[in-house]
């Protein structure tokens, strides 16, 4: 959360651990997986390797497409109903690129997007 502290749990069950200071989430486009400039079907191609194969992307939050507090199968679902079959849109930030407002998005950050 921007400007709180953040509480992390470590891999190996270790008592979690405070830190100290400020987030600044970066911008970026829901649903933008792959971050090559366009909300398409290789962004819930990305999103589902991500998932289930180990799959990188340069920004977690951006593959929480449909705006809930979690990432998994119905981001990619929601996604191709938005492209195939009249969807509802991937909720702010898109179809414009922008910081997210979610605490969510927040904590499962963005290392890297390049706002094209």
């Amino acid at each position: 959360r921007q400007g709180q502290d953040v509480e992390f749990t470590t891999v190996n069950g270790d008592d979690p651990i405070l830190l100290e200071g400020t987030i600044t989430m970066r911008r970026f486009v829901r649903g933008e997986c792959n971050n090559d400039g366009q909300v398409n079907l290789a962004d819930a191609l990305c999103s589902l390797n991500w998932l289930f194969f180990g799959g990188r992307t340069p920004c977690v939050a951006a593959l929480n497409s449909n705006g809930d507090t979690r990432v998994n199968i119905a981001d990619p679902v929601s996604l191709l109903s938005y492209l195939f079959s009249g969807g509802d849109a991937p909720g702010a930030p898109f179809p414009a690129c922008a910081a997210s407002s979610l605490s969510a998005d927040q904590g499962f950050g963005c290392v890297s997007f390049s706002c094209q």
